[in-house]
């Protein structure tokens, strides 16, 4: 006899997973894959394939076997894209309230600290902006890259440390 498999959802809620989730068909068990690999027997109504990679597509396969007959499922969903911290770091301390910030992977920031407090021995020169190279005592070196305003911090792509630049 025939039956049709039910609609099948498929979510991404992190990066590194996804989950198949379906309605009962009376009688049925269940199998899932994901993309070429074995079928997976499934006890339940949903089934989460973790450990995968981020902003990457997978196809997906859910069956339902009734004795010898069997319907299935197909579909593809990509993994969500990575978060990474960006840090707001003032002569080696955390800048409170910008101590850290999460952005999703390309993203830019949403924030900008844009006149944190001076650390000690910085009380007569002027905040000019944010670098991605370590500043950590008043008398380092001028950094090579220097972020005047939000618009200049490229996208993020990885966890960032911004540390503060006074001259």
């Amino acid at each position: 006899y025939q039956f049709e498999m039910s609609e099948v959802t498929a979510t991404s809620t992190t990066p590194n997973s996804v989950t198949l989730t379906w309605t009962e068909v009376t009688g049925a068990t269940y199998n899932v894959r994901l993309g070429d690999g074995a079928f997976t027997e499934v006890n339940g109504l949903t089934y989460t394939f973790e450990d995968l990679t981020p902003k990457t597509t997978y196809n997906w396969e859910v069956q339902a076997v009734k004795g010898t007959c069997q319907a299935s499922q197909t579909g593809s969903i990509t993994t969500q894209k990575e978060s990474f911290t960006v840090s707001w770091i003032v002569n080696g301390n955390t800048e409170s309230p910008y101590a850290t910030e999460s952005v999703v992977d390309g993203n830019s920031i949403t924030q900008y600290p844009s006149n944190p407090s001076a650390p000690s021995g910085c009380n007569e020169k002027v905040f000019v902006g944010w670098t991605d190279n370590p500043i950590n005592t008043p008398t380092d070196e001028a950094p090579a890259t220097l972020y005047k305003q939000q618009s200049d911090v490229p996208a993020i792509t990885a966890n960032t440390t911004l540390h503060a630049v006074w001259a």
